[in-house]
């Protein structure tokens, strides 16, 4: 294997395999995400440690077996609200402990580009960067942009608000202690970043 990649994320990985693949690859970090039927709408008043023990519970057996890089819970969740954020929060939370008693490491977030749609919500979503970044987890997110909408910060460029603040809307960044390393576990050109309908031109 010629090409090194520094980070690779795995759906839905088979142990065996990346036993023997993983020894070649040894400065590569894995993200190992499952496909997880009906994930919880956090947008709706639900309990988010049950949802996590629900979670947990499937992502067992493979956690169990593989040693090494970052389990990425859901994905791409959809947050409507700061309520929502905060619940999204307390789910992570209490992943990152469920997986701690594993020795295995959390990938928090894993937020589709431009979600959530206000800065401002990311304080409700500081626990879980905190526990992610206390036992060696990542900030997972998504950037996907379409070249003529240019450099667009809300999209693939988002990242650096999220870090660094916007004064156009108050938010100052995240402060120093809830900096979790960052992992940009998706990103590529795609025509749906333009075409908010979903209308496809056949390109990305």
């Amino acid at each position: 294997m010629g090409w090194k990649p520094p980070v690779v994320l795995v759906l839905n990985p088979a142990p065996e395999r990346w036993a023997r693949t993983a020894p070649a690859m040894p400065q590569t970090r894995c993200v190992w995400r499952l496909v997880y039927k009906d994930p919880p709408d956090f947008n709706q008043t639900i309990d988010p440690v049950v949802e996590a023990r629900r979670w947990m519970a499937a992502a067992l057996p493979s956690v169990q077996r593989i040693a090494g890089g970052f389990w990425q819970g859901l994905n791409e969740v959809t947050i409507e609200s700061q309520q929502a954020m905060g619940r999204y929060a307390a789910f992570e939370v209490e992943r990152v402990r469920l997986l701690m008693m594993f020795s295995a490491r959390a990938g928090v977030g894993a937020f589709a580009a431009g979600i959530p749609g206000e800065l401002g919500w990311w304080w409700s979503f500081l626990p879980a960067l905190q526990a992610a970044r206390d036992n060696g987890g990542v900030l997972l997110l998504h950037e996907y942009s379409w070249p003529r909408l240019g450099n667009d910060e809300g999209r693939e460029l988002r990242h650096r608000k999220v870090y660094g603040g916007d004064a156009s809307c108050g938010w100052k960044g995240l402060p120093a202690q809830y900096q979790a390393p960052l992992v940009i576990s998706q990103c590529g050109l795609d025509d749906r970043a333009a075409n908010p309908a979903g209308c496809r031109v056949g390109k990305g």
